[in-house]
């Protein structure tokens, strides 16, 4: 129980942490997005994991002790011991629970292989591209990843949000600055 207390804090402070990065980020680069909206969704983008940890925790802690050794994501790690998705688990919680569909998306969307993969510039595209780019920027700063992991996100990043290296790298001293409010 007290391991899972400790799970509980880790997973609501990296959701608050992601819901301010997806938020800072929507008012610097996407201002005509609903804040609430982004807010809510950034909030509860994670929420599968809560399946693992409540009805699977050994699995749980294999999937965090993968990615921690190896500076995987956690659906890296999900992947490898060919574990079920905690995406699919959130997208079961919503439907479940009749949650928003901007929470559904979420929860289904917010790795860097869905960031790659949108290219639109559509209001829907720009939600969940800020979605990607909250969690990622939330992951990116606090996490250990591998060597070759932090290059990968930092490029995928400014390539979404087409900026130079020295606009990511303040970008970048910003989503840390925000480390302070949560």
């Amino acid at each position: 129980a007290i391991q899972e207390k400790g799970e509980l804090t880790m997973f609501w402070y990296h959701s608050f942490y992601a819901a301010l990065c997806t938020k800072y980020l929507a008012a610097k680069y996407e201002p005509q997005l609903s804040f609430e909206e982004l807010w809510s969704a950034g909030m509860l983008h994670d929420i599968g994991k809560l399946v693992y940890l409540r009805f699977f925790p050994e699995h749980y802690k294999a999937i965090r002790q993968l990615s921690g050794e190896k500076g995987y994501f956690f659906s890296d790690a999900e992947q490898e011991l060919s574990l079920p998705a905690s995406a699919y688990f959130g997208v079961l919680l919503c439907d479940h629970w009749r949650l928003p569909a901007k929470i559904r998306e979420a929860c289904e969307a917010h790795s860097l292989q869905y960031l790659r993969g949108i290219k639109g510039k559509s209001p829907a595209d720009s939600f969940k591209r800020m979605i990607c780019l909250g969690n990622l920027t939330a992951i990116l700063s606090v996490n250990e990843l591998s060597n070759e992991k932090k290059p990968e996100i930092a490029q995928a990043i400014s390539a979404s949000l087409e900026c130079s290296e020295a606009e990511f790298l303040t970008l970048m001293g910003e989503i840390y600055d925000l480390r302070i409010q949560v």
